[in-house]
């Protein structure tokens, strides 16, 4: 079966896609305590146009105009609004980063570091579960290498 990827930014295509199991339980807020970078990822490997965001907390991405995460499936406009961040607002959403856009390079070095969950794990993990589930579309919805993007 060839799943075809939305032409614009999806967030719950994401969710229901690569992380399945957490959506039949109903239970998203635990893909924000441990794989919210992978989400991000995710969000940023398959949708042109997609700007990571990162705190040393939580990872979301910025899409057309508006903040994604797991749990915020119609975006918001104010990233502090995001579930995760005002659950953890007090003093404030972060202990050492800042709210910061990175680049890819730099946000897989950051929560391969700073991550609770899997590490090292684009290219061996997260790459293979696009590849399942884009099946032969794989290729040419979401190239492996960088450059080619």
């Amino acid at each position: 079966m060839i799943t075809r990827v939305p032409s614009n930014f999806n967030a719950e295509f994401i969710t229901r896609h690569l992380f399945r199991n957490y959506m039949k339980a109903g239970n998203l807020s635990l893909i924000n305590r441990g794989r919210c970078y992978d989400w991000a990822y995710y969000a940023y490997r398959l949708f042109p146009n997609i700007q990571l965001w990162t705190t040393d907390f939580h990872a979301w991405v910025e899409a057309k105009g508006k903040h994604w995460d797991s749990e915020a499936p119609h975006g918001v406009r104010d990233y502090l609004k995001l579930r995760c961040n005002v659950l953890n607002s007090f003093p404030c959403p972060w202990d050492e980063q800042e709210p910061v856009k990175m680049e890819v390079d730099e946000f897989k070095d950051f929560w391969d570091h700073h991550g609770s969950g899997r590490r090292y794990h684009w290219d061996n993990f997260l790459e293979f579960e696009l590849q399942k589930v884009l099946g032969k579309r794989y290729r040419e919805m979401s190239p492996i290498f960088e450059e080619a993007r």
